[in-house]
């Protein structure tokens, strides 16, 4: 304890303890009731107290020296602390006066910098839309000179390019709330729909020369003013759509077996398209498009040709003549996701026209047909032979019930009965027959 030396008497109780933060009277008593008793208690409390004031006096002669020389020191510091106060008021007002015109200053400049940057880009505005009305001039150029037959189809398409992708950059810089850029803009879309049918006139000549060099630079050109939709269009009304009359619709009206369909399909894609699918992979590769003849080409236009030239195709009032048809389109989908790429099947999985063909295979009903079927045949067997035995010698079955459930068991795992969509209902059946 602060005061006290260690030559102080001792005492029943450590001094310590009277001086932390959570004493408390009652307990301290209450303890020390129990150890010593109240008498040498109060007796060493007595005692305490003297040691406490004697140190108290010892301390306040010791150190009354000092208090004196402060309270000496003290004296006048008033009126210096008064003569510092006026000149450090009146620099107060100055450096306040000084940051009020440095403020000034300073929105100034900020507002000449604004004006500056204004400008600036005001200047590459107008520089930008220079530089597309010269892109416009050559692209017409282009054009007239592709007329006269001065340069080929190639150059015309690299030429191209490189004047609609400048003009695109420069747009951009312009914004899109600038008058003069939407007064171009029709310009430019004019001049897009002249090459899109140079571009794609391109495509399908170099497919069918073939020319696989000027078909390579045809889909660059189409890709690079982001007219990929429009060259799978155009491929699927030029070369797709006229395949399917000639080889597949006219077949499908003389028979009505679909797979037909399906093997001419997939052998158009590995014979005819090959070549073309091959560049169109390394062009996907190398520049970064997308196009999928396959998937947005190709299978729209045989979707379309089924559904026109079979009005029963999904019709599942004979349960044979639907289990082989589907089976057609299911092993048709196993050989043509071969063929694609794994973004291209994806791609398939996700196509609206995919879905909805695939949803109209009326799945359920063909199942109830089937259930009916082998429903009626055991029915008719409680019914009329609940208990009639069976007389086939070596057979695994003593009862004629017994034999035609394991034999409708068997019939549903068929392979011209069997689906693999309906493997789950045909599961149940199963294990709802042997229960």
């Amino acid at each position: 304890m602060v005061g006290l030396t260690n030559e102080s008497p001792t005492f029943c109780f450590d001094r310590d303890e009277l001086s932390t933060a959570d004493f408390n009277v009652d307990a301290f008593v209450v303890k020390y009731k129990r150890e010593v008793g109240l008498e040498k208690l109060r007796d060493d409390l007595d005692l305490f107290l003297r040691v406490l004031k004697s140190s108290m006096v010892e301390l306040i002669n010791r150190d009354f020296a000092d208090f004196l020389n402060l309270s000496t020191n003290l004296v006048g510091f008033d009126k210096s602390i008064t003569t510092l106060k006026n000149p450090l008021t009146a620099m107060k007002t100055d450096i306040m006066k000084i940051n009020e015109t440095l403020s000034i200053q300073r929105q100034e400049i900020e507002e000449k910098l604004r004006e500056q940057k204004g400008i600036r880009q005001r200047k590459q505005v107008i520089q930008s839309i220079i530089d597309v009305q010269k892109s416009i001039q050559q692209l017409n150029e282009l054009d007239d000179a592709i007329n006269l037959s001065k340069i080929d189809i190639s150059e015309m398409i690299e030429r191209a390019v490189v004047q609609f992708s400048f003009i695109s950059v420069q747009l951009d810089k312009c914004g899109q709330n600038e008058p003069t850029v939407e007064s171009l803009q029709l310009v430019i879309d004019n001049l897009r729909r002249v090459f899109e049918k140079r571009l794609t006139t391109a495509f399908i000549n170099a497919y069918r020369e073939p020319n696989m060099s000027l078909l390579a630079d045809s889909l660059k050109g189409l890709a690079s003013i982001s007219l990929q939709t429009i060259a799978e269009q155009t491929f699927a009304h030029e070369i797709v759509r006229p395949y399917m009359e000639k080889n597949i619709r006219n077949a499908l009206i003389q028979s009505t077996d679909i797979s037909l369909a399906f093997d001419k399909t997939l052998d158009f894609i590995r014979t005819e398209c090959k070549a073309m699918l091959y560049v169109v992979e390394r062009i996907n590769r190398e520049c970064g498009s997308h196009f999928d003849f396959v998937v947005n080409s190709i299978f729209p236009e045989l979707i379309q040709c089924l559904e026109q030239s079979s009005n029963i195709l999904f019709f599942v009032g004979d349960p044979d003549i639907f289990h082989e048809r589907y089976s057609y389109w299911l092993k048709f989908l196993e050989q043509l996701k071969s063929i694609l790429s794994k973004l291209s099947e994806q791609n398939l999985k996700k196509s609206k026209i995919y879905s909805e063909f695939s949803s109209r295979w009326d799945l359920v009903v063909y199942y109830q047909i089937r259930f009916q079927e082998i429903s009626n045949l055991i029915e008719n067997i409680i019914v009329n032979q609940p208990f009639q035995l069976n007389e086939q010698k070596n057979s695994l079955f003593k009862t004629i019930i017994t034999l035609t459930i394991f034999q409708s068991i068997d019939h549903c795992w068929k392979t011209n009965i069997f689906l693999e969509p309906l493997s789950h209902r045909f599961w149940k059946l199963t294990l709802q027959y042997i229960v």
